[in-house]
This record gives structure tokens, C-alpha cells and sequence, in this order.
């Protein structure tokens, strides 16, 4: 299986206050640059981008969005588009604790479902799990009728949804900075 990781930076990070959230920076590294070094054992490597965005990270290909404005399902379908993998792990670049043991245990309990996401008693983590090639004719379905709900489109497939609770992932690992005051209160822990 051809197996590849697509970290999604072309959002418009309207909540935080359309400051890309990839060039957000914890330790003096980007959370860009701290995924992408985390994620870098996949043997096929994507940056899902729109037009105006030239990241160069050393082994990514940037894939240029083909759809604008339409949110996640944009990047993962692009990225499905234009390559030949057949499983995708997808990140938020705004999820920067997300590790390889996130991918391990997804693509372990992968097995024949169209996609794998976790999932706890609050949230189902669509931008931190597994999709397969297999859900790309239900996504492009979903971009035709205009309806770009991430849930509602990969429910129409066969996925697996894990439990947190299941995995000994420690919660942080899935933590999502979506606004500046997420960015702060992050800062203000990692620093005293």
C-alpha cells in the first residue's frame, strides 16, 4: 500500500485572525516545521497549499488546492487527486503535538475500512486520521451537491471510529490551536 501523510496549511485561519497557523511558532520551531519533522518516516510526503503559499520543507511536495474555501475536504481531496497513494494520514498544521504514535495506531486498526478516525466523548477528529482512496468518489459527491461537512461525508463510507480511551494516547497529542487565545494560553504553559 502506498502510504502518504498530507499536512493541510491552506486555510484561511479566520479565528486567528488570519495568521497562517502553520507559521505559528512553539520553541522556536514553526508548528509547521514540527509536524512535518514528526511526520517524516511516511514514505510520501504532501503540503496541501493554496495558490499564494510557497512552503519549502525538505522530502513534502506542496499540492495546490483545487477547490478554495471549502475547508479541510479541499486539501484531502486535492492530495488524492494528484498522487497515486492509497491511504493518506491528514493533519491540521493548527494540531502540532499530533506524533507518529497517532499514525501507528490508526494505521494498525486500518484494516479494510475506507478511513479511520479517533474520536472521544466530545470530538471526532477528522484532520488527525486516516483516509483511504476508497472515500474520494463520497467526497467528490459531497463538493458537487455543495455540501463540505467532513463528518456527514466520510460517515457515507466504511470508516472505523477508535476511541481515545481505547489507545494510551495522552490527550494533548490531538489538542487543536484555533484562535489566539488557544495560541497564548499555549505559550504560557510551554514556557513556565
Amino acid at each position: 500500500m502506498n502510504f502518504g501523510v498530507c499536512i493541510l496549511v491552506g486555510g484561511k485561519s479566520s479565528r486567528m485572525n488570519f495568521q497562517a497557523k502553520a507559521d505559528l511558532k512553539l520553541n522556536d520551531r514553526t508548528f509547521l516545521e514540527i509536524l512535518a519533522q514528526e511526520m517524516y518516516s511516511i514514505p510520501f510526503k504532501y503540503l496541501s497549499v493554496n495558490p499564494s503559499q510557497q512552503y519549502v520543507i525538505e522530502g513534502y511536495t506542496n499540492i495546490i488546492d483545487e477547490y478554495p474555501s471549502i475547508g479541510p475536504m479541499n486539501g484531502i481531496v486535492s492530495v488524492l487527486h494528484q498522487t497515486k497513494v492509497d491511504a493518506l494520514f491528514v493533519c491540521s498544521c493548527d494540531m502540532p503535538f499530533v506524533n507518529m504514535d497517532v499514525v501507528n495506531i490508526l494505521y494498525e486498526k486500518l484494516e479494510d475500512y475506507d478511513g479511520i478516525f479517533l474520536e472521544d466523548e466530545n470530538h471526532t477528529y477528522l484532520t488527525a486520521g486516516i483516509y483511504t482512496r476508497k472515500l474520494l468518489p463520497i467526497l467528490e459527491k459531497q463538493i458537487e451537491k455543495k455540501d463540505y461537512r467532513l463528518y456527514r461525508s466520510v460517515k457515507m463510507g466504511n470508516i472505523k471510529l477508535l476511541n481515545t480511551k481505547d489507545t494510551n494516547l495522552e490527550p494533548e497529542l490531538l489538542m487543536n490551536i484555533n484562535t489566539l487565545e488557544d495560541y497564548q494560553t499555549l505559550k504560557r504553559k510551554r514556557e513556565s
